[in-house]
């Protein structure tokens, strides 16, 4: 488990298929954190507006810009 860009992450190997879960800080309640979860090309987040209304949040599209990063440092290497 690390933090990158403010965002908690750990990556877990679940029988050969990845599965990478990251807490989000909520803007508007400090300390609390939502749960994303990316694992067989979907992501879902425990925010009251995924969970209830199903649609994308800032959390992430937070996650997703972080995998992104971290893709991106990668190949730099």
């Amino acid at each position: 488990m690390w933090t990158q860009g403010g965002i908690l992450m750990r990556v877990t190997n679940i029988k050969k298929e990845y599965k990478t879960t990251g807490l989000v800080e909520s803007e508007s309640t400090p300390g609390a954190y939502y749960k994303v979860i990316f694992e067989n090309g979907m992501m879902t987040c425990t925010c009251p507006h995924h969970t209830k209304a199903g649609a994308q949040c800032k959390h992430i599209d937070a996650f997703k810009a972080e995998l992104d990063f971290m893709r991106e440092q990668r190949e730099k290497q």
